[in-house]
């Protein structure tokens, strides 16, 4: 099990969820005709909940300096926007010093923009941090009504929160 911190406010929890090895590779930032006709069929226009599920590789991503990176995958699932996103993969903290010798925290912050029937005024901000030297962590969120997801990979100090060495912001999903 590895402490890790995660949500706006830092809350340490116990991961134990095994996530299998994860496809790498970056997205577009936008989506082209090909992929968007894979996201959604075309008898899937109406929104359907029985659309299939499609698959975007998230990462790899790395902070300014390199000592944090993350890769994973979105799932996307029933219609336009999804019915259901999931959003998982791994966060590894590449400093291997203690925090009393300098050590960082790897730090992910995953902005999702939601459809304006989902009633969120404003994005959400979800945050993750392993502070562990050397250690990866496994995160997960499942989210509804989302129709844009974007990331960016920090590193913190272990004793403050606040994010600094940010790579830059990168569109992971847009519908």
């Amino acid at each position: 099990m590895q402490p890790f911190t995660r949500g706006l406010i830092a809350v340490t929890v116990a991961v134990t969820a095994t996530v299998s090895a994860l496809a790498i590779a970056s997205p577009p930032a936008a989506l082209t005709a090909a992929s968007a006709t894979s996201a959604v069929p075309a008898d899937a226009s109406a929104a359907s909940p029985t659309a299939a599920a499609s698959t975007t590789s998230l990462g790899p991503q790395s902070s300014a300096n390199g000592t944090a990176s993350v890769s994973g995958r979105i799932t996307a699932a029933g219609g336009t926007p999804p019915g259901r996103l999931e959003i998982s993969g791994r966060l590894s903290n590449r400093d291997t010093r203690a925090a009393k010798r300098g050590g960082t925290c790897a730090h992910l912050e995953v902005r999702l923009t939601y459809a304006p029937e989902a009633g969120h005024d404003a994005p959400e901000v979800v945050v993750d941090r392993v502070c562990r030297p050397g250690e990866t962590a496994e995160f997960s969120y499942e989210r509804k009504g989302v129709t844009r997801v974007e990331t960016r990979v920090c590193v913190s100090s272990p004793v403050s929160s606040t994010p600094s060495r940010c790579g830059d912001w990168r569109t992971a999903y847009a519908v």
